[in-house]
C-alpha cells in the first residue's frame, strides 16, 4: 500500500535538473525557505525537503495556505542556476469526498 500526501506536504513539480540542484543543498534551501516565511510574518515552518521523480515535497509543520505557497514559490524560482520556467505552480493536498491535487496558478 502506498502512502498518500498529507495536508502538510507542499508538492512542487519541476525538471529533474532543478530538483537535483535544490536537493543537493537541501539544508540551505530549507533554512532560506523558513527565513522567507518568517520575513513575511507567517507562522508556518518548513521541516524538510525530499525528492521523488520530477518533484520536490516540502513537509510543513501545519497545512499551507495560498500566501505560504506563493512565498515558497518565489524563493524557489529565485534560486541561482535553476530554470524558473521549469518550476511548476505549487500544489498541496486537500481532502474532500475523493482526494485530489489542486493546482494553484
Amino acid at each position: 500500500m502506498t502512502r498518500e500526501p498529507s495536508k502538510k506536504e507542499v508538492i512542487i513539480l519541476m525538471a529533474k535538473t532543478n530538483a537535483e540542484l535544490i536537493i543537493n543543498l537541501a539544508y540551505i534551501h530549507i533554512s532560506n525557505v523558513n527565513k522567507c516565511l518568517k520575513n513575511s510574518k507567517l507562522d508556518i515552518v518548513a521541516d524538510f525537503i525530499c525528492v521523488t521523480n520530477n518533484r520536490i515535497i516540502i513537509t510543513m509543520n501545519k497545512p499551507a495556505n495560498m500566501l505560504n505557497l506563493s512565498t515558497i514559490e518565489k524563493y524557489l524560482k529565485s534560486i541561482e542556476n535553476t530554470n524558473s520556467d521549469l518550476i511548476e505552480s505549487l500544489y498541496y493536498k486537500i481532502r474532500k469526498r475523493r482526494q485530489t491535487l489542486v493546482r494553484y496558478l
